[in-house]
């Protein structure tokens, strides 16, 4: 979700205290029992293996203070920090762990468990300094309109909840309904007993297209699958299948069995490709070249995991008790936990190669219509020009900058307003206008940005952005609540188009400001220029040199 929480959950693994018995702690209450599945890890589980043998001897060297010093660089007391739980959703959000953040999308939720109470108003400036307060049925959470994530604090003041704006809106739903029901509120408690608990409801997680081989669909039918891991001398772990009566498990028996055949035919065709990649012969007239070392050894340390997997799987019995099937199994974790770490390593690589495909892509998913903008600069800003024309015949004025509620706060933007002088008559209709912008129902307009707005797009995440922005402040045109008439006489800017400026959500009102003395920061060198429209109808590219001196003239022409 952000650096900070991957910080955050590095040093609670190697600091935090052991939980408090007897009550399912916090961030597992807090799982909705409707979820399609959740990860549970205990941190103190994972710190007290011989996972994290090295970093207990390295941090045994480090003084009290030096520790309670480290800890207040956090929003919260990382020695506090009791327990991580990953919930899904839905099986979106499994099958895409790593959403694109837009406007809507839905994303997995990090719920963050704390053994000691944590100050509220502390967390939200520290997690999302950029936010602001915003509320869905009567709870507030911290928003970041940047990213559309949120962070919510539960009011035990020990739990706190992050995800996309539209995963917390899911989850303050189940609050509000009662989040004890559901095919997983019994595994909450089973998670409470364990280091790693995963936690599926097969009904919610598999997508109604995944097509599973005849011989495996009783899988599907079991009410919840659970997988619990225990870290130790040994790694022990367990996966139960539970249905809703014995004849059912019948048949999940045979599943189980048929997926333990099909799995080790997988492991054996991957086990095929990594021994392909190890052997692989080397550019003719040289040996291994140390650039091919990194990919070789991955592969290596990944077979050698693979193989220990598949002799674990196969020693692995099937049980079927009354309505559940289980399989339990124990592998040996290596002496010296380096050994650990090289194929964490490996792992790492492989994990980081992946996400830096998934992340070339953030916010894809809100292109605007067509893609590309509307002709070139001055066809699109003499368009813009014509639409302003146009409202300004109907109304007398031109639009204020911002529509506004019953108590002046702004809630849409200017070029909302100007919708249906663009063509746009039916998006205009779409549009909630006594909701602010980023309203639950007006969010969901973003992505049909008007061409006519839309800037060449530098990254992805710029889509539903723009940099067309009018000039606000005494004496402009877009002075005051109730829209100004057009000037009588020569020509005043009516939009800017800085280059390389800041580009705001299009429906928002964030507009350029202007105070007498003080133009527009336009032009932030010598060489940049700002594409502008006037009142007059015309589009041209200003420069510093030529404009900048009558840049007041030009906004401020009253």
């Amino acid at each position: 979700m952000s650096r900070t929480w991957i910080a955050l959950a590095c040093a609670a693994a190697a600091l935090a205290p052991p939980a408090r018995a007897g009550e399912l702690p916090g961030a597992l209450a807090a799982v909705p029992g409707d979820s399609a599945a959740f990860i549970s890890v205990d941190v103190r589980g994972v710190s007290d293996s011989p996972l994290c043998d090295e970093v207990r001897h390295a941090l045994a060297a480090i003084k009290p203070a030096e520790l309670a010093a480290f800890a207040r660089k956090f929003p919260v007391d990382p020695m506090t920090v009791e327990r991580l739980v990953f919930v899904f959703p839905n099986a979106a959000t499994i099958a895409e762990p790593f959403p694109d953040y837009h406007p809507t999308a839905m994303s997995p939720l990090l719920v963050i468990g704390c053994s000691k109470p944590f100050d509220p108003a502390e967390a939200a400036r520290k997690f999302y300094p950029a936010g602001r307060p915003k509320s869905y049925r009567g709870k507030v959470y911290q928003f970041d309109e940047d990213n559309w994530c949120g962070l919510l604090l539960m009011p035990d003041n020990r739990t706190l909840v992050s995800g996309s704006e539209d995963a917390l809106v899911w989850f303050i739903d189940r609050l509000e309904k009662g989040g004890d029901a559901g095919t997983l509120a019994p595994a909450r408690a089973e998670a409470a007993g364990h280091t790693l608990f995963l936690a599926i409801n097969p009904a919610a997680a598999v997508a109604p297209e995944r097509k599973l081989p005849l011989a495996l669909h009783a899988l599907t039918d079991a009410r919840r699958i659970t997988v619990a891991i225990d870290l130790g001398k040994n790694t022990n772990g367990t996966v139960e299948f539970h249905y809703a009566d014995a004849d059912a498990a019948v048949k999940g028996e045979n599943a189980v069995k048929a997926a333990i055949g099909f799995g080790r035919d997988q492991l054996k065709g991957l086990e095929a490709e990594l021994q392909r990649v190890i052997d692989k012969p080397a550019p003719t007239g040289r040996g291994g070249a140390i650039d091919e070392f990194p990919e070789r050894f991955a592969s290596l340390v990944a077979l050698g995991a693979v193989r220990r997997i598949d002799e674990a799987v196969a020693k692995t019995p099937v049980e079927r008790k009354g309505s559940a099937v289980r399989l339990a199994a124990e592998l040996p974790l290596p002496q010296n936990s380096a050994g650990v770490g090289l194929f964490m390593v490996a792992a790492v690589t492989t994990l980081g190669a992946n996400a830096n495909h998934t992340f070339e892509f953030v916010g894809d998913t809100i292109r605007p219509p067509g893609g590309e903008p509307f002709g070139s600069e001055e066809g699109r800003l003499k368009k813009l020009a014509a639409a302003f024309d146009a409202y300004h015949a109907e109304h007398g004025h031109y639009p204020p900058a911002f529509t506004a509620a019953k108590d002046g706060t702004p809630v849409l933007s200017w070029r909302v307003a100007l919708l249906p002088y663009l063509g746009e008559k039916k998006l205009y209709d779409e549009f909630r206008q006594d909701e602010p912008w980023d309203s639950l129902h007006n969010k969901k307009l973003l992505a049909r940005m008007p061409p006519v707005f839309t800037k060449p797009h530098r990254w992805p995440k710029n889509h539903g952005r723009t940099t067309t922005q009018v000039v606000t402040g005494p004496g402009t045109l877009f002075d005051g609540p109730k829209g100004v008439k057009k000037p009588q006489g020569g020509a005043a800017v009516l939009v800017l188009e800085p280059a390389g400026g800041e580009r705001v959500w299009w429906t928002k009102p964030a507009d350029l400001v202007a105070a007498p003395g003080k133009p527009p920061a336009i032009f932030p060198n010598d060489f940049s220029g700002c594409w502008a429209a006037f009142s007059d109808g015309t589009a041209r590219r200003l420069t510093k040199k030529d404009d900048e001196a009558k840049l007041m003239e030009l906004v401020m022409p009253r």
